[in-house]
């Protein structure tokens, strides 16, 4: 079967044991994470802790998910499938939304888009980033916070995120539908 991405929702902030048994069973998981300093006794110690808690992606096929759903639930880890409203299937997204939303997240000074209107980020053109280090990531090329123009990547339904400054003469205009 095909190997797709998904995003699941582990309950109680288990992300982490839920991604790191998912990896055990040779599926490809991913929790966008960002940096946090707590200082203690006068020391800064640095984090990694998920943006958004209860966010997991997982690229395996359908039923091998669902299989690993039934033993986490037996496991106390159960998790739940995201679904469009009004839809009874799972999420599937796309392998180059996902690359390029990971490529993102992993870059220093992104910015994760919670509460963000799709409508309003669709209202820029749809890109690809022509040089510099988000080279091939494709988005919507607006102004997400009142700031400088960026390439949004956005999950319909899930998230965006957004890289950080982008020039004009960095971006060419393509079609959605080559993404």
């Amino acid at each position: 079967m095909p190997r797709k991405w998904f995003y699941i929702s582990p309950g109680l902030m288990r992300e982490r044991k839920v991604r790191d048994y998912l990896e055990g069973k040779g599926m490809e998981c991913f929790i966008p994470l960002t940096d946090k300093v707590v200082v203690r006794d006068g020391q800064k110690k640095h984090y990694k802790v998920p943006y958004i808690h209860n966010m997991l992606f997982v690229r395996t096929d359908y039923n091998s998910l669902k299989q690993e759903k039934i033993t986490l639930t037996e496991l106390g880890m159960p998790f739940a499938w995201k679904m469009l409203p009004g839809d009874k299937k799972p999420i599937v997204i796309p392998d180059k939304t996902m690359a390029d939303f990971i490529r993102v997240c992993e870059e220093r000074n992104t910015i994760i888009l919670e509460n963000y209107d799709p409508e309003k980020l669709k209202e820029g053109d749809f890109v690809e980033i022509i040089d510099g280090p988000f080279k091939g990531v494709r988005g919507y090329y607006c102004r997400p916070l009142k700031k400088h123009k960026s390439v949004v990547v956005l999950i319909e339904g899930i998230a965006a995120v957004s890289t950080t400054y982008i020039p004009q003469y960095s971006v060419k205009k393509i079609s959605e539908t080559e993404n």
